[in-house]
């Protein structure tokens, strides 16, 4: 059963470029973006909130729809981040995210038991709605103080292939450890303090190269950590993705 934040309490996967992932482990953080800079337009959008956008664009007129964005926006966005992650990495689906995330299967991902290691109290589910438009009819009475949990858990159908989970942090939460939290120059990236340990396999894309998984080990080596390997295949027989043990 869902608790109300969505919570996901299983293994998930982060795609990200191989000097992502160096940079993850020479930190020792991980890099979260701010909700109003992700590439879809809908997503954590304010237009998918649940108003009546009949009624207020009656009486606020064609001006009330960018009001409300600008306002939420200020009130709500410029505190939010997530870090995203994906709950497969060999499925069908899948072949997408190593093409899309993993620039044409050339870079890498790895994983983290968020049942094992609750880090920031685990990920939120994403979820897909046939109707962006009905979801939102449907939810004219939810909680407005979920409002930000809200928009950034549903996004069109189209991008269900991802199967996503996100881990949020809002900075404005009077609990967070600003010694854990550091944001880049601009404020459109916040960096978060993160135990290596907490990676339990890292998946080579199948057009990976050998310099980069290689430097790959020698920094978890050098920072005293040993996770799994894996490295993605094109199955000759069923021309599925799929993994197999990577010894380096």
């Amino acid at each position: 059963m869902k608790d109300n934040c969505n919570t996901y309490l299983g293994k998930a996967y982060r795609f990200l470029s191989f000097d992502g992932l160096f940079n993850t482990i020479g930190n020792k953080s991980l890099r979260f973006t701010r909700v109003d800079k992700v590439n879809d337009p809908l997503d954590c959008s304010p237009l998918i909130a649940p108003l009546n956008w009949d009624e207020y664009s009656i009486h606020g007129g064609e001006l009330f729809p960018k009001f409300v964005c600008d306002y939420v926006s200020k009130r709500v966005f410029k505190s939010l981040f997530i870090c995203c992650f994906c709950k497969e990495y060999q499925s069908d689906d899948s072949f997408l995210m190593w093409s899309h995330y993993g620039q044409s299967h050339s870079q890498v991902c790895f994983e983290i038991d968020f049942l094992q290691n609750r880090y920031l109290g685990g990920p939120s589910e994403v979820e897909y709605p046939d109707s962006l438009i009905d979801k939102r009819n449907d939810s004219f009475n939810f909680d407005k103080g979920q409002l930000g949990l809200y928009l950034i858990t549903n996004k069109l159908k189209q991008w269900s292939y991802e199967k996503e989970v996100r881990l949020i942090v809002d900075t404005k939460n009077p609990n967070i450890d600003n010694e854990r939290f550091k944001f880049n120059s601009n404020s459109e990236y916040l960096y978060v303090d993160f135990d290596l340990n907490y990676i339990s396999k890292v998946i080579f894309g199948a057009k990976s190269t050998l310099t980069n998984e290689l430097k790959t080990r020698s920094l978890f080596t050098d920072n005293g950590y040993n996770p799994i390997y894996e490295k993605m295949y094109i199955d000759p027989k069923t021309l599925m993705i799929k993994s197999k043990p990577y010894d380096l």
